[in-house]
C-alpha cells in the first residue's frame, strides 16, 4: 500500500465517471495511482478499442486487444513492462488464462447466458490448490461480472460463498439512465 494513491476501484470509478475515451482512461491511471495492483478490462465502444489496464502503485500499462471478439483476463499481468511486477505467476491464473483463450477463441457469437456459463466452468475443480491448475469458478471466486457494453448492463453474482457464481443467481444491473 502507498500512502497517497487510491484504490483500485476507485481509480475504476472515476474511469466510469469521466473517461469519454481510451485516452482520458490513461490520464487518469497516470494521475491516479492505485494503491494496490489491479488488471481491468476497459472498452470503448465509441472508439470500437478495448484493452487491459494495469495497475501497480508505482506503475501502469495498457495492452490494447485489437483482433479479439471478447475480451478477458485472468489475475496475472500480460505486459512484459508489468511482468517484473510478479515474484511468480501462479499457474492457476495461466490455466484460467488458457481456458478463457481456448473457449472464447471459436465463438463467433457470444451472449450473457453463455459467458455466466463460462463463468461456472469448474473443469478443475473448485479448490484453488488443484494440481492441474484452478478452475473460473473455484474456492477463492469472490466476484463474478459479465458486462454487455452494447446495452450497457452489468450482471453480477449476488452470491454470498465463494465461488459466488455457484451459489448465487446472477442480477442485472442497468448503466443507462
Amino acid at each position: 500500500k502507498v500512502p497517497g494513491n487510491v484504490s483500485a476501484s476507485c481509480v475504476l470509478r472515476m474511469i466510469l465517471e469521466d473517461a469519454k475515451s481510451i485516452d482520458d482512461v490513461l490520464k487518469i491511471a497516470k494521475d491516479n495511482p492505485a494503491y494496490y495492483p489491479g488488471l481491468m478490462i476497459i472498452v470503448s465502444e465509441k472508439e470500437r478499442k478495448s484493452g487491459i489496464l494495469e495497475l501497480y502503485p508505482t506503475d501502469f500499462n495498457f495492452v490494447p486487444l485489437s483482433e479479439q471478439n471478447y475480451a478477458y483476463t485472468a489475475n496475472h499481468y500480460h505486459s512484459e513492462k508489468m511482468k517484473k511486477y510478479h515474484k511468480e505467476i501462479e499457474l492457476g491464473s495461466m490455466k484460467r488464462h488458457e481456458f478463457l483463450s481456448k473457449c472464447l477463441s471459436t465463438k463467433k457469437a457470444l451472449d450473457v447466458n453463455g459467458a455466466i456459463e463460462i463463468l461456472k466452468d469448474t473443469t478443475h475443480g473448485i479448490k484453488r490448490s488443484a494440481p492441474t491448475g484452478y478452475s473460473v469458478a473455484n474456492d477463492w471466486t469472490f466476484q463474478s461480472f459479465v458486462f454487455d457494453v452494447g446495452k450497457g448492463e452489468v450482471y453480477i453474482s449476488n452470491g454470498r460463498r465463494p465461488p459466488v457464481s455457484l451459489y448465487g443467481n446472477f442480477v442485472k444491473i442497468s448503466t443507462k439512465q
